[in-house]
């Protein structure tokens, strides 16, 4: 874009390459992981993610109507998840997810919410015509959360769950290596009584060469 002046006027600099009138060709064209991060996010009214999605749907449906063959778009994301560079403090979803819970609920910002309208009105629907029958929420819908399932192994002999097999090998590691020490302990002290058994013989022959 060329650059405004203070008149309101555009002024082009004469180094710029010039473009051809002759419109591009039009590509299919997919718009993918378009969405929004907040570090430590726990408000669930995420108002400026649902002005930034509802913004940036609204400039793809304008494109849509210019002739650009836009196929489809995704949001980033539905739910938070793991971000290479920061971890789990960047978070994307449209869903929070408890990391503190063993079962990681995933509880739905209001983000969500909009975003399953936009998706299942295939738009926004004009607010003068009344509520449309695409508003309505689907019965049954609300928070998720994560099935948990209560994994046994087998351990000398024994059925337990993982978090008391867990405990379990480190009883019996701690045993091990409790047990080696005082092996080690015990080898030492023999070799220490086999020294001085050795030594106390050489001194009394000693003794008795020098009272000769």
């Amino acid at each position: 874009m060329a650059p405004m002046t203070t008149s309101g006027s555009t002024t082009t600099p004469p180094s710029w390459p010039t473009t051809s009138t002759t419109p591009l060709p039009s590509l299919p064209l997919m718009q993918t992981e378009n969405g929004v991060s907040q570090r430590r996010e726990t408000d669930l009214n995420d108002t400026a993610r649902i002005y930034y999605l509802r913004s940036y749907i609204n400039e793809a449906l304008k494109a849509v109507q210019d002739k650009v063959d836009l196929r489809g778009y995704t949001v980033w994301s539905a739910m938070d998840n793991f971000e290479w560079a920061t971890g789990f403090s960047e978070r994307f979803g449209l869903h929070f997810v408890n990391y503190t819970d063993p079962s990681l609920p995933r509880i739905p910002k209001a983000s969500a919410k909009f975003y399953a309208s936009v998706a299942r009105c295939n738009g926004f629907p004009d607010p003068a015509a009344g509520p449309h029958p695409c508003l309505q929420q689907p019965e049954g819908a609300g928070p998720t959360v994560g099935p948990v399932q209560k994994e046994e192994v087998q351990f000398l002999g024994l059925i337990l769950d993982m978090a008391a097999a867990q405990t379990a090998l480190y009883v019996l590691f701690s045993l091990v290596l409790l047990g080696v020490c005082g092996l080690v302990f015990l080898a030492y002290k023999y070799c220490k009584r086999s020294k001085e058994g050795e030594t106390q013989p050489s001194q009394q022959e000693l003794s008795r060469m020098s009272s000769f």
